[in-house]
Protein backbone atom coordinates (compact mmCIF):
# COMPACT_ATOMS: atom_id res chain seq x y z
CA UNK A 1 0.00 0.00 0.00
CA UNK A 2 1.60 3.82 -0.44
CA UNK A 3 2.75 5.52 1.74
CA UNK A 4 2.55 9.27 2.61
CA UNK A 5 -1.16 9.50 1.36
CA UNK A 6 -3.03 12.29 0.37
CA UNK A 7 -5.31 13.53 3.22
CA UNK A 8 -8.06 16.23 3.61
CA UNK A 9 -7.37 18.95 6.12
CA UNK A 10 -9.07 21.98 5.90
CA UNK A 11 -7.02 25.14 6.92
CA UNK A 12 -4.20 24.26 4.35
CA UNK A 13 -3.86 26.66 0.67
CA UNK A 14 -5.31 23.28 -0.67
CA UNK A 15 -7.44 21.75 1.66
CA UNK A 16 -4.74 19.18 1.26
CA UNK A 17 -1.79 17.34 2.97
CA UNK A 18 0.45 15.01 1.99
CA UNK A 19 2.44 13.10 4.41
CA UNK A 20 1.52 15.69 7.14
CA UNK A 21 2.83 18.49 4.52
CA UNK A 22 0.08 21.36 3.70
CA UNK A 23 -0.18 21.25 -0.43
CA UNK A 24 -0.53 24.36 -2.08
CA UNK A 25 -1.57 23.30 -5.53
CA UNK A 26 -1.09 25.15 -8.72
CA UNK A 27 -2.03 22.65 -11.56
CA UNK A 28 -2.34 22.24 -15.39
CA UNK A 29 -4.89 20.30 -17.53
CA UNK A 30 -3.16 17.96 -19.94
CA UNK A 31 -5.88 15.34 -20.40
CA UNK A 32 -4.45 13.82 -23.68
CA UNK A 33 -0.80 13.42 -21.99
CA UNK A 34 -1.35 9.36 -21.42
CA UNK A 35 -2.83 8.74 -25.02
CA UNK A 36 0.72 8.33 -27.46
CA UNK A 37 3.83 7.78 -26.50
CA UNK A 38 5.21 10.81 -28.03
CA UNK A 39 3.08 13.12 -26.15
CA UNK A 40 3.82 11.20 -22.75
CA UNK A 41 7.47 11.66 -24.00
CA UNK A 42 6.48 15.58 -24.04
CA UNK A 43 4.75 15.83 -20.86
CA UNK A 44 7.62 14.12 -18.54
CA UNK A 45 10.68 16.32 -20.46
CA UNK A 46 8.56 19.10 -19.46
CA UNK A 47 7.69 18.64 -16.23
CA UNK A 48 10.90 19.96 -14.18
CA UNK A 49 10.37 23.37 -16.03
CA UNK A 50 6.88 22.97 -15.12
CA UNK A 51 7.64 22.92 -11.28
CA UNK A 52 10.81 25.79 -11.26
CA UNK A 53 7.20 27.85 -12.00
CA UNK A 54 5.86 26.65 -9.03
CA UNK A 55 3.37 24.18 -11.20
CA UNK A 56 3.07 21.20 -9.35
CA UNK A 57 -0.02 19.17 -10.23
CA UNK A 58 -1.38 17.87 -13.78
CA UNK A 59 -4.98 16.31 -14.68
CA UNK A 60 -4.96 13.57 -17.18
CA UNK A 61 -7.92 11.02 -18.32
CA UNK A 62 -7.36 7.39 -19.13
CA UNK A 63 -9.53 8.49 -21.90
CA UNK A 64 -8.10 11.51 -23.10
CA UNK A 65 -9.98 14.54 -24.15
CA UNK A 66 -11.16 16.69 -27.37
CA UNK A 67 -7.17 16.97 -28.22
CA UNK A 68 -7.10 12.88 -28.76
CA UNK A 69 -9.44 10.49 -27.01
CA UNK A 70 -9.11 6.70 -26.22
CA UNK A 71 -11.64 4.34 -25.05
CA UNK A 72 -9.02 2.82 -22.73
CA UNK A 73 -11.56 0.10 -21.35
CA UNK A 74 -12.55 -3.36 -22.14
CA UNK A 75 -15.95 -3.42 -22.81
CA UNK A 76 -16.93 -4.93 -19.18
CA UNK A 77 -14.70 -2.76 -17.55
CA UNK A 78 -12.65 -5.49 -15.91
CA UNK A 79 -9.13 -4.08 -18.24
CA UNK A 80 -7.46 -1.08 -18.76
CA UNK A 81 -5.49 -0.72 -22.50
CA UNK A 82 -1.66 -1.86 -21.70
CA UNK A 83 -0.75 1.14 -23.99
CA UNK A 84 -2.62 3.72 -22.05
CA UNK A 85 -2.09 2.08 -18.46
CA UNK A 86 1.67 2.13 -19.52
CA UNK A 87 1.67 5.62 -20.22
CA UNK A 88 -0.20 7.13 -17.23
CA UNK A 89 1.92 4.85 -14.52
CA UNK A 90 5.07 6.72 -16.54
CA UNK A 91 3.92 9.77 -15.76
CA UNK A 92 2.40 9.24 -12.39
CA UNK A 93 6.00 8.32 -11.99
CA UNK A 94 7.83 11.12 -12.84
CA UNK A 95 5.23 13.15 -11.07
CA UNK A 96 5.54 11.45 -8.03
CA UNK A 97 9.80 11.65 -8.11
CA UNK A 98 9.22 15.37 -8.19
CA UNK A 99 6.45 15.57 -5.72
CA UNK A 100 3.75 16.52 -8.12
CA UNK A 101 0.19 15.42 -7.46
CA UNK A 102 -1.99 13.90 -10.84
CA UNK A 103 -5.68 14.25 -10.79
CA UNK A 104 -6.52 10.89 -12.61
CA UNK A 105 -9.39 10.95 -14.66
CA UNK A 106 -11.63 8.53 -15.68
CA UNK A 107 -13.76 8.70 -18.24
CA UNK A 108 -14.06 11.37 -20.76
CA UNK A 109 -17.90 12.44 -22.47
CA UNK A 110 -16.92 13.74 -26.03
CA UNK A 111 -15.60 10.76 -28.20
CA UNK A 112 -14.16 13.12 -30.34
CA UNK A 113 -10.90 12.99 -31.96
CA UNK A 114 -10.44 9.48 -31.75
CA UNK A 115 -7.07 7.60 -31.94
CA UNK A 116 -8.55 4.09 -31.66
CA UNK A 117 -11.93 4.30 -34.08
CA UNK A 118 -12.34 0.76 -33.83
CA UNK A 119 -13.82 0.76 -30.57
CA UNK A 120 -17.12 2.02 -29.61
CA UNK A 121 -17.82 5.38 -27.65
CA UNK A 122 -19.57 3.03 -24.41
CA UNK A 123 -18.92 0.55 -22.38
CA UNK A 124 -21.09 -2.36 -22.60
CA UNK A 125 -23.57 -1.75 -19.84
CA UNK A 126 -24.30 0.07 -16.71
CA UNK A 127 -22.72 -2.22 -14.52
CA UNK A 128 -19.16 -2.23 -16.94
CA UNK A 129 -18.73 1.98 -15.22
CA UNK A 130 -17.88 1.68 -11.37
CA UNK A 131 -16.38 -1.35 -12.67
CA UNK A 132 -13.77 0.29 -14.43
CA UNK A 133 -12.89 2.83 -11.77
CA UNK A 134 -12.68 0.03 -9.39
CA UNK A 135 -10.27 -1.44 -11.84
CA UNK A 136 -8.13 1.99 -11.96
CA UNK A 137 -8.30 2.41 -8.38
CA UNK A 138 -6.96 -1.04 -7.95
CA UNK A 139 -4.36 -0.74 -10.29
CA UNK A 140 -2.97 2.81 -8.85
CA UNK A 141 -2.27 1.95 -5.68
CA UNK A 142 0.65 2.02 -5.33
CA UNK A 143 0.97 5.65 -6.50
CA UNK A 144 0.94 8.07 -3.18
CA UNK A 145 0.37 11.34 -5.40
CA UNK A 146 -2.96 10.62 -7.26
CA UNK A 147 -6.39 12.00 -6.92
CA UNK A 148 -9.08 10.11 -9.18
CA UNK A 149 -11.80 12.04 -10.78
CA UNK A 150 -14.56 9.68 -11.58
CA UNK A 151 -15.83 11.73 -14.45
CA UNK A 152 -15.09 15.02 -16.89
CA UNK A 153 -18.06 17.09 -16.90
CA UNK A 154 -20.60 14.28 -16.80
CA UNK A 155 -23.29 16.58 -16.57
CA UNK A 156 -23.05 17.12 -20.12
CA UNK A 157 -25.79 15.87 -22.95
CA UNK A 158 -23.25 13.04 -24.31
CA UNK A 159 -23.90 11.02 -21.75
CA UNK A 160 -27.56 10.69 -22.21
CA UNK A 161 -26.44 7.81 -24.61
CA UNK A 162 -24.02 6.03 -22.02
CA UNK A 163 -25.66 3.41 -20.09
CA UNK A 164 -24.24 4.32 -16.86
CA UNK A 165 -26.87 7.20 -15.34
CA UNK A 166 -23.62 9.53 -15.57
CA UNK A 167 -25.44 13.15 -15.81
CA UNK A 168 -26.72 12.42 -11.90
CA UNK A 169 -25.22 12.87 -8.42
CA UNK A 170 -26.00 9.35 -7.49
CA UNK A 171 -24.17 8.36 -10.51
CA UNK A 172 -20.90 9.72 -9.57
CA UNK A 173 -21.68 8.78 -5.77
CA UNK A 174 -21.91 5.30 -6.71
CA UNK A 175 -18.36 5.77 -9.32
CA UNK A 176 -16.88 7.28 -5.57
CA UNK A 177 -17.82 4.03 -3.83
CA UNK A 178 -16.18 1.94 -6.42
CA UNK A 179 -12.73 3.63 -6.42
CA UNK A 180 -13.06 2.82 -2.67
CA UNK A 181 -13.45 -1.06 -3.71
CA UNK A 182 -10.42 -0.43 -5.33
CA UNK A 183 -8.31 1.39 -2.74
CA UNK A 184 -10.01 2.15 0.42
CA UNK A 185 -7.04 5.29 0.96
CA UNK A 186 -7.55 6.80 -2.28
CA UNK A 187 -8.85 10.20 -2.04
CA UNK A 188 -11.31 9.97 -4.83
CA UNK A 189 -14.49 13.26 -6.39
CA UNK A 190 -16.15 14.54 -9.22
CA UNK A 191 -18.01 17.20 -10.77
CA UNK A 192 -19.61 18.97 -13.75
CA UNK A 193 -19.88 22.47 -14.92
CA UNK A 194 -20.88 24.61 -12.47
CA UNK A 195 -24.72 25.73 -13.02
CA UNK A 196 -27.54 24.99 -15.79
CA UNK A 197 -26.71 25.97 -19.47
CA UNK A 198 -23.00 24.38 -19.44
CA UNK A 199 -23.38 21.92 -22.32
CA UNK A 200 -26.95 21.14 -21.19
CA UNK A 201 -25.18 21.13 -17.48
CA UNK A 202 -28.08 20.82 -14.33
CA UNK A 203 -28.12 23.38 -12.15
CA UNK A 204 -27.15 21.97 -8.54
CA UNK A 205 -25.86 19.43 -9.04
CA UNK A 206 -22.54 20.32 -7.77
CA UNK A 207 -24.29 21.52 -4.69
CA UNK A 208 -25.44 18.22 -4.12
CA UNK A 209 -22.37 16.53 -4.75
CA UNK A 210 -20.03 18.80 -2.51
CA UNK A 211 -22.53 17.95 0.29
CA UNK A 212 -21.73 14.43 -0.02
CA UNK A 213 -19.05 12.54 2.29
CA UNK A 214 -18.34 9.70 -0.59
CA UNK A 215 -17.06 12.87 -2.80
CA UNK A 216 -13.57 13.62 -0.71
CA UNK A 217 -13.15 16.37 -3.49
CA UNK A 218 -14.72 18.47 -5.76
CA UNK A 219 -13.55 18.49 -9.42
CA UNK A 220 -15.78 21.16 -11.17
CA UNK A 221 -15.39 23.72 -14.33
CA UNK A 222 -17.19 26.63 -15.65
CA UNK A 223 -16.76 29.00 -18.70
CA UNK A 224 -17.25 32.04 -16.38
CA UNK A 225 -15.05 33.18 -13.42
CA UNK A 226 -14.94 31.07 -10.25
CA UNK A 227 -15.96 33.60 -7.44
CA UNK A 228 -19.64 32.61 -7.78
CA UNK A 229 -19.13 28.96 -8.06
CA UNK A 230 -16.18 28.92 -4.91
CA UNK A 231 -18.46 30.44 -2.51
CA UNK A 232 -21.51 28.90 -3.21
CA UNK A 233 -19.52 25.54 -2.49
CA UNK A 234 -17.76 26.51 0.12
CA UNK A 235 -21.29 27.74 1.79
CA UNK A 236 -22.37 24.23 1.93
CA UNK A 237 -18.83 22.09 2.86
CA UNK A 238 -16.35 25.07 4.06
CA UNK A 239 -13.75 22.04 4.93
CA UNK A 240 -14.19 20.10 1.11
CA UNK A 241 -11.63 21.04 -0.99
CA UNK A 242 -12.77 22.12 -4.29
CA UNK A 243 -10.88 22.30 -7.54
CA UNK A 244 -11.55 24.03 -10.93
CA UNK A 245 -9.95 21.31 -12.94
CA UNK A 246 -10.62 23.02 -16.37
CA UNK A 247 -10.60 26.63 -16.10
CA UNK A 248 -12.94 28.84 -18.36
CA UNK A 249 -13.67 25.38 -20.28
CA UNK A 250 -13.78 25.51 -23.63
CA UNK A 251 -13.78 29.12 -23.82
CA UNK A 252 -10.13 28.93 -22.70
CA UNK A 253 -9.47 29.03 -26.61
CA UNK A 254 -5.38 29.92 -27.14
CA UNK A 255 -5.54 30.15 -30.83
CA UNK A 256 -6.32 32.94 -33.58
CA UNK A 257 -7.69 32.69 -37.09
CA UNK A 258 -5.93 34.95 -39.21
CA UNK A 259 -6.98 35.53 -43.25
CA UNK A 260 -4.24 35.85 -44.96
CA UNK A 261 -6.09 37.38 -47.97
CA UNK A 262 -5.19 40.72 -45.90
CA UNK A 263 -1.83 40.48 -45.30
CA UNK A 264 -2.32 38.41 -42.77
CA UNK A 265 -0.92 40.51 -40.02
CA UNK A 266 -2.26 41.50 -36.56
CA UNK A 267 -5.01 43.87 -37.62
CA UNK A 268 -6.91 40.80 -39.48
CA UNK A 269 -6.91 38.32 -36.18
CA UNK A 270 -10.51 36.70 -35.76
CA UNK A 271 -11.31 35.19 -32.62
CA UNK A 272 -13.42 32.66 -34.08
CA UNK A 273 -15.03 29.77 -32.02
CA UNK A 274 -13.84 26.99 -31.22
CA UNK A 275 -15.05 23.58 -29.38
CA UNK A 276 -14.07 19.79 -29.01
CA UNK A 277 -14.23 19.36 -32.91
CA UNK A 278 -13.45 22.54 -34.82
CA UNK A 279 -13.81 22.81 -38.40
CA UNK A 280 -10.61 23.74 -40.32
CA UNK A 281 -10.34 27.09 -41.42
CA UNK A 282 -11.78 28.37 -44.81
CA UNK A 283 -9.62 28.71 -47.94
CA UNK A 284 -7.71 31.89 -47.28
CA UNK A 285 -7.60 31.77 -43.17
CA UNK A 286 -4.90 30.19 -40.97
CA UNK A 287 -4.97 29.55 -37.48
CA UNK A 288 -1.81 30.10 -35.03
CA UNK A 289 -1.53 27.84 -31.61
CA UNK A 290 -1.03 29.69 -28.35
CA UNK A 291 -2.50 33.40 -28.68
CA UNK A 292 -4.25 34.87 -26.18
CA UNK A 293 -6.32 38.49 -26.32
CA UNK A 294 -5.47 40.87 -23.44
CA UNK A 295 -9.57 40.75 -22.51
CA UNK A 296 -11.88 38.89 -23.51
CA UNK A 297 -13.01 39.04 -27.34
CA UNK A 298 -16.01 37.33 -29.42
CA UNK A 299 -19.38 36.86 -28.26
CA UNK A 300 -21.30 33.94 -27.44
CA UNK A 301 -19.75 30.25 -28.47
CA UNK A 302 -16.78 32.30 -29.94
CA UNK A 303 -15.63 33.73 -26.95
CA UNK A 304 -11.66 33.74 -26.29
CA UNK A 305 -10.97 34.29 -22.43
CA UNK A 306 -8.19 37.01 -22.52
CA UNK A 307 -5.04 37.03 -20.22
CA UNK A 308 -6.74 39.48 -17.53
CA UNK A 309 -9.19 36.81 -16.98
CA UNK A 310 -7.07 33.86 -16.55
CA UNK A 311 -4.96 36.71 -14.11
CA UNK A 312 -7.99 37.13 -12.01
CA UNK A 313 -8.18 33.69 -11.57
CA UNK A 314 -4.70 33.43 -10.19
CA UNK A 315 -5.56 36.02 -7.72
CA UNK A 316 -8.13 34.09 -6.36
CA UNK A 317 -6.79 31.27 -6.30
CA UNK A 318 -3.80 32.90 -4.36
CA UNK A 319 -5.79 34.13 -1.73
CA UNK A 320 -8.96 31.56 -1.22
CA UNK A 321 -7.94 28.42 1.41
CA UNK A 322 -9.11 24.87 0.48
CA UNK A 323 -9.25 26.31 -3.71
CA UNK A 324 -6.78 25.00 -5.85
CA UNK A 325 -6.82 26.34 -10.07
CA UNK A 326 -5.76 24.03 -12.98
CA UNK A 327 -4.64 26.08 -15.98
CA UNK A 328 -6.37 25.41 -19.46
CA UNK A 329 -5.52 25.88 -22.74
CA UNK A 330 -7.38 23.45 -25.56
CA UNK A 331 -5.85 25.80 -28.12
CA UNK A 332 -2.43 24.18 -26.61
CA UNK A 333 -2.66 21.24 -24.87
CA UNK A 334 -5.15 19.89 -26.94
CA UNK A 335 -4.70 21.63 -30.54
CA UNK A 336 -6.32 19.08 -32.59
CA UNK A 337 -9.66 20.69 -30.89
CA UNK A 338 -9.15 23.83 -32.56
CA UNK A 339 -7.35 22.99 -36.12
CA UNK A 340 -6.42 19.65 -37.48
CA UNK A 341 -3.30 20.85 -38.54
CA UNK A 342 -2.57 21.50 -34.47
CA UNK A 343 -0.80 19.02 -32.81
CA UNK A 344 -0.86 19.36 -28.57
CA UNK A 345 2.23 21.10 -27.03
CA UNK A 346 3.49 20.59 -23.86
CA UNK A 347 6.28 23.35 -24.74
CA UNK A 348 5.55 26.69 -22.86
CA UNK A 349 5.97 28.66 -25.77
CA UNK A 350 5.89 32.76 -25.46
CA UNK A 351 4.26 34.94 -24.27
CA UNK A 352 0.71 34.28 -26.01
CA UNK A 353 1.09 36.81 -29.01
CA UNK A 354 0.78 36.71 -32.12
CA UNK A 355 5.07 37.25 -32.55
CA UNK A 356 5.52 35.07 -29.73
CA UNK A 357 2.69 32.24 -28.77
CA UNK A 358 2.63 30.27 -25.86
CA UNK A 359 1.71 30.18 -22.50
CA UNK A 360 4.60 31.19 -20.62
CA UNK A 361 2.98 34.27 -19.74
CA UNK A 362 0.50 32.65 -17.51
CA UNK A 363 3.77 30.42 -15.89
CA UNK A 364 5.51 33.80 -15.24
CA UNK A 365 1.91 35.15 -13.08
CA UNK A 366 2.03 32.08 -11.05
CA UNK A 367 5.55 32.21 -10.21
CA UNK A 368 5.60 35.73 -8.95
CA UNK A 369 2.18 34.67 -7.42
CA UNK A 370 4.21 32.24 -5.40
CA UNK A 371 7.14 34.59 -5.16
CA UNK A 372 9.22 32.29 -6.58
CA UNK A 373 12.12 34.95 -7.74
Amino acid sequence: MMAQALTVTPGTPSGLSWGAQPLDIWGLRVASAAATDAWTDQIISHLDEYLSYGLNALTVFYQGSSGGSLQAFSPDGREIDPGVQRRMERILDAAAERKMVVVVGVFYQNQVARLDPENGAWLESGEAYPRAVETVARSLRRFPNVIINTCNEHTVRPFDACPFPMRSAEGIVELCLAAKQGDSERLVGGGGGHGAGHGGGQSGVNEQLVARPEVEVLLWDWGNHSPEAVAAYQAIEPSKPTMNVEVFGARAQGFVELDERLGGTERWVEWVGGSSSTAPPPLGHRRVQGVFPDVSAGEGRAIHRGKEDFLAEIDLASRTSGFSLFGHFPGWFQGPSRDPSFDNRFDLGGQGTLDDPGIRWYFEVVARTRELG
